[in-house]
Order: C-alpha cells, then structure tokens, then sequence
C-alpha cells in the first residue's frame, strides 16, 4: 500500500529485469516506433480536450464491453463449450477483419504515419477506397471489437492482457478524431500523428486508471518532453471522465466486488485485510429455548461467558440470554422448574451473516453499540464476535500495514 524500501526495490528489480529481457529478444528495437510529430500549438488545445472526453467516454465503453463479453462466455460451464464458441467467435471477427489480430502494434505505427488503408486493405468485403463517414465507421467497429475479443478470450480461459488493447482502442479513436476534425471542419486543425498519442494516451488513462503511466508512456514514445501540455490534458481528462463513470479499473473491479480491494484508504485498506472468521469466538455453550431455569443455570455454570446463544434443534437462532438480565431470577430455585429460557431470552441488536464484508460488520456495531454480535449462516448459529477482538485485530494490521 505505501512505497516504502522494501515495496519499491522489488519493483526495480522486476523493471530492470522485463527491459533486460525485452533487449535480448527485440535487440533494442521498439515495438512502436513514432515519426517526428507536429510542434505542440496552444490553439490546438480545444481539439484535445474533446479528444480527451472522447478517448474517457471510450474507456468506459471499452472496459464495459471487456466485462460483459468476458462475463458471456464466462456463463457456459463447460470449459470445451467456451474455447470452441470464442474461437468461433475470434476467428470470425479477424476473417473480417484482419488487423484485429494480434497485439495491433504495426496498425499503430501505420497510423503515426497517417495511413487509413491498414485496417481495410485485407478486408474482402471491402473493394477500393472508403469515404470518410464509412471509413470513421469501421474505426470505431475495430476499437470496439478489439476490447470484446479480448474478454471473449479471457472468459474462455485463454490469456490476454488490457494494455495492448487499450493502446489499440486508443490510437484508432485519436485516428479517427483526427481525420473527423480535418476532414470536416479544417484540413490543418489536428496532426493524425499528435491525435494518435493523445488518443492512446487518454484511452490507457481511462482504462486502466492511471493517469500518470498514461502521461510519461506516451512522452517517451514521442521521444521528447514536446507535447508533454497536451498529453497531460488529454489524460487528466479522459481519467476524469472515466471515473466519473466507472468508479474501478477493470483491473480492480473484481477484487471490489468481492471486497478483496487494497487502496490508500489506510481504514480501508485494514479492513479489507482481516478476516470474519480469523475473529470469530465459538466458545459460548448454546441453550435452547423449551429448557427451565434449572438447565440453563447447570450450563452457565459450565461457562466462562457472559452470553448464550438460543437455538432450536436445528441450530437456527432464536435469540441470545444475558448473564446479566437473570441475575435476579438465577439463584430463586422456586422457579428453577417454571421459568423457561424463551422467557428470559432476547433478540440480538444484530446479526452478523458468515459472508459479510469485515467493514459490514463494524458498520453493524457502530450502528447498535453492541459488544457482542451473533454470527449466522443462514440463519444457523456460527459464533460470536466481539469489539474488543475487532480492535486488537484492526490495531495489529494497522502497524504490519504502517511505515518501516
């Protein structure tokens, strides 16, 4: 959570190590590879912070459309069923359209250069050159097949990552931004090169919700610190406008959903770390409610807590007896025989259910004031667990998870 020394150099290490390998296969040639691009000019800033809520609509549009079809595929549950229909489905998106296959790093570099035939040239549906509202058209297809094909890919079981495609996605928007603008309203208004990084930028800054990566990626790939203004425009925009819309990247989505998310929230954070059933008490002795007086005092004699936990003969709760409500009533031997437990019993201020959140839980103890809830799976008695218990665990994680 914190960079600290022994966060940061493993980090380092695992740099150096992924450049040093990257070397040796590639032999120091970049994967993508950006001409000399056009001077940044502060009268262009207007076409770039609509390409940065463009490229922040689109990342919203590309990891939803990354879930729901990965999610799609994910629903048959036979493994054989998903890889023969996201086969079925890959290999006819990249029948149609070829530039869809693989990573799309040379459709990338054709694109710095301006050259709009590299997504059409192999399609056989297609004859001849395009006009521009049709070739805008397929632009924005491709941008959103690359996302989809990727989730079917995932959901099947297969590997594949978000980067590449983000970029992909990114570089067609700015591409098609760039020829809209041009093509419509003034031929000189946006460089396609310029349009390209900004539109990758702005889609990695939306996606993958970090802003920062996006920004000092893109610099290095212009070679200079030139369009550094507008790059950082573009995605402090489209992460803006990503957030809004989408609170997790699709990298934390899941880990939120299942409550499994370690942010910089440092209460957050410790709350995601502990565990209900790490804290979870089960050592008080269980009554049940037909039992007399007599009964229940033979078994808090046999105890060393305070509370016991009414349960019918199936083990579902019924409610809790206090130590301290029958003081009074527990040493009067006439009623050992005539006062039941369902008598002296009452219902917990809450319960805890077995699969609540850990910050669920201390939401409930906050709300009632409680010192002790119940613990149930549906509706069966768990355990109990305690405040004190909470806090001793919060106060341990809390200094593990602290500064060295």
């Amino acid at each position: 959570i914190d960079l600290t020394a022994s966060s940061l150099v493993p980090i380092l290490l695992a740099s150096l190590a992924s450049l040093l390998t990257a070397f040796v296969f590639f032999e120091g040639e970049d994967i993508l590879t950006v001409p000399t691009l056009a001077a940044f000019q502060a009268s262009r800033l207007p076409w770039y912070i609509l390409l940065g809520i463009g490229t922040g609509l689109g990342s919203v549009v590309f990891s939803k459309l990354y879930i729901v079809s990965q999610r799609a595929i994910g629903r048959f549950k036979n493994p054989k069923t998903r890889m023969v229909l996201a086969g079925l489905l890959l290999g006819a998106a990249v029948a149609a359209l070829p530039p869809l296959f693989g990573e799309g790093y040379e459709v990338i570099n054709s694109m710095f250069l301006g050259y709009s035939d590299v997504l059409i040239e192999d399609m056989w549906m297609l004859e001849g050159s395009l006009a521009l509202p049709s070739l805008l058209g397929w632009l924005l297809l491709a941008a959103c097949l690359k996302p989809m094909l990727t989730g079917f890919t995932v959901g099947a079981g297969g590997v594949a990552g978000i980067f590449a495609p983000a970029l992909f996605a990114g570089a067609l928007v700015g591409f098609a931004f760039a020829l809209g603008v041009n093509g419509w309203i003034n031929p000189t208004a946006m460089p396609i090169g310029n349009a390209v990084l900004a539109g990758l930028c702005g889609m990695m800054a939306g996606v993958l919700h970090a802003p920062l990566t996006a920004i000092f990626l893109a610099t290095e790939l212009s070679g200079g610190y030139g369009l550094f203004v507008p790059l950082m425009l573009t995605s402090a925009i489209a992460f803006t406008t990503s957030r809004a819309l989408m609170r997790h990247s699709i990298y934390t989505r899941e880990l939120a959903e299942r409550g499994e998310l370690l942010t910089h929230d440092k209460d957050q954070a410790v709350l995601t770390l502990m565990n209900l059933k790490e804290e979870l008490e089960q050592d008080f002795l269980p009554v049940q409610a037909h039992w007399n007086l007599g009964q229940l005092v033979e078994v808090v004699a046999q105890s060393h807590r305070n509370l016991h936990p009414v349960v019918d003969v199936d083990g579902m709760l019924l409610g809790i007896v206090d130590l301290q409500d029958i003081r009074q009533v527990m040493f009067d031997q006439n009623q050992y025989l005539t006062l039941r437990v369902v008598d002296l019993m009452t219902l917990p201020l809450a319960e805890v259910q077995w699969e609540d959140k850990m910050d669920d839980v201390m939401a409930k103890f906050e709300q009632c004031g409680a010192w002790n809830l119940p613990v149930v799976e549906g509706g069966r008695y768990v355990g109990f667990v305690s405040r004190s218990r909470l806090f001793n665990a919060y106060r341990k994680w809390l200094k593990a998870t602290s500064l060295e």
